[in-house]
């Protein structure tokens, strides 16, 4: 029997350096020697991912929690659903420019990043490494109003959004989280992003990685009885956990996500991927 292995990116498949570790590019060579398959299932924009695919050899990534899926060997969107209400986009704007909450819009093809709070200088510097300028857009617009026009002027689609708390400190554990819950939970599907307590991630309501697993292997005609293992560290992880075959999630993760996995693994440091991947061809893949 086939296997799929979906690997989210951000404290799974790469590390604090943000890298692709040697560890890692010998646990895809034995998956690819086996003739099973792998895949990036990440929250990140395939602007951000774009480096990872070169430098692990893998060529399709599940973006934006589900919701799109990108073929890198094509440079193409195989699939992409978008926020289509604008009173729902409005909300999000208007709850950002009230709480003074700094926010990445991801569009199709483009990540607008609207100045407001303190956190632009160390989000910069992590975006420029990846995009090039005329991927990545700045806007210093004061009001949800300007920014929706400028959206509109320049036929900017919105296919997810992260919300950056200017001080997370002023908010107890989850507080943050909760607020943005309670205000937008109607509008999307509302995470912790990679970064913790201090990022919000809201994506397309009935999105998850799980269901951006499902569509990739109907999408690539894989037969739907293969085997479905996951890999991730993260809460939009959870759902794709609970929902495939077998399931490892790093040991650095929260408590209630580790929970929520079947399996443990180390570490990205500590080569995790290659030992979670050893551990599941030497006891599950018979």
């Amino acid at each position: 029997m086939k296997n799929i292995f979906a690997f989210d990116l951000d404290g799974t498949l790469l590390g604090k350096d943000n890298k692709v570790k040697e560890s890692v590019k010998e646990a895809l060579k034995m998956i690819d020697e086996k003739g099973d398959y792998s895949v990036i299932n990440t929250g990140r924009h395939y602007l951000t991912t774009k480096s990872v695919s070169n430098d692990s050899g893998i060529k399709y990534s599940i973006n934006l929690n589900g919701s799109a899926i990108y073929d890198f060997n094509k440079g193409s969107y195989l699939d992409i659903t978008k926020f289509e209400n604008e009173e729902d986009i409005f909300d999000v704007l208007k709850y950002c420019e009230i709480n003074n909450h700094s926010l990445y819009i991801y569009s199709a093809n483009h990540i607008i990043f609207w100045a407001l709070g303190h956190r632009s200088g160390s989000i910069n510097a992590f975006f420029n490494v990846h995009l090039n300028n005329n991927q990545y857009i700045y806007i210093n617009s004061k009001t949800a109003e300007e920014v929706m026009e400028f959206m509109k002027k320049n036929n900017y689609s919105f296919t997810k959004f992260i919300i950056n708390s200017d001080d997370v400190t002023e908010y107890g554990e989850h507080e943050f989280f909760n607020d943005c819950f309670d205000a937008l939970s109607d509008v999307g599907k509302v995470y912790i992003g990679s970064e913790g307590q201090s990022q919000i991630e809201v994506s397309i309501k009935d999105s998850s990685k799980l269901k951006g697993l499902y569509n990739f292997i109907d999408l690539m005609n894989i037969n739907d009885d293969i085997r479905k293992i996951s890999f991730g560290d993260s809460y939009n992880d959870i759902e794709m956990f609970e929902g495939t075959d077998y399931s490892y999630v790093m040991n650095t993760a929260p408590k209630d996500v580790i929970d929520k996995a079947s399996n443990i693994t180390d570490s990205n440091e500590n080569d995790g991927i290659l030992k979670g991947v050893k551990h599941f061809y030497d006891n599950y893949n018979i």
